[in-house]
Formats: C-alpha cells, structure tokens, sequence
C-alpha cells in the first residue's frame, strides 16, 4: 500500500512540476517577473528549462526507479512527499490565479 502510495506522490509531483513550469513560461512572456530567486537566477544564467524542468523530473524519476530496493517506505518519506504535492497545488492555484485576474484581466 505503502509503495502504491509513494509512486502516486511521485507521479503528482511531476505533473505538478511541468504543469508549474508551463504556467511560469506562459507567464515570463507575459512579462511577469520570476518570483523565486534562484529560478531568476537559473534564467539569467541560461539555464532555466533544465532547472525548472528536467532537474526536478529526472530526481523524480530516479526516486521512482530505485524505490524498489527500499524495502520499506518510511511514512516520513510518505509525509514528505505529500507536503511537496501540497505547495505544488497551491503554486499552481497561485500561477492561475495571476495568469487569469492579472495578466488577462478576467
């Protein structure tokens, strides 16, 4: 049950992420400023799309594919994992948000 679990957080936690990337493209074009710092400073340097992106898919990815060899997971993990999701669905409420009521005036 407990694997189950894990692999539904992991898989929420990517879409999130690439849904929240694509939000913060759609919104930089809009000429939105990038609120996190260090994301400000990934796109000054060049590297935004493998920061915001394929970094956080890729660890996402290898957690999935080597939470076999975990012979448990620990509810700590499980927790973790479930506050990750949580901020992510809350960053994504936040982009709509500013995306429809700010930049687009609904």
């Amino acid at each position: 049950m407990r694997y189950r679990v894990f692999n539904v957080l992991l898989l929420l936690l990517a879409v999130l992420n690439l849904i929240d990337y694509g939000l913060t493209l759609q919104a930089l074009s809009h000429g939105v400023p990038e609120g996190n710092p260090i994301m400000d400073a990934a796109l000054d340097m060049g590297i935004f799309h493998l920061v915001k992106a394929a970094l956080p898919t890729a660890l996402l990815l290898l957690a999935w594919l080597f939470s076999d060899r975990i012979k448990r997971v620990r509810l700590s993990v499980l927790a973790l994992l479930t506050v990750a999701v949580l901020i992510y669905m809350g960053v994504t409420a936040w982009h709509i948000y500013g995306l429809c009521f700010k930049v687009n005036g609904l």
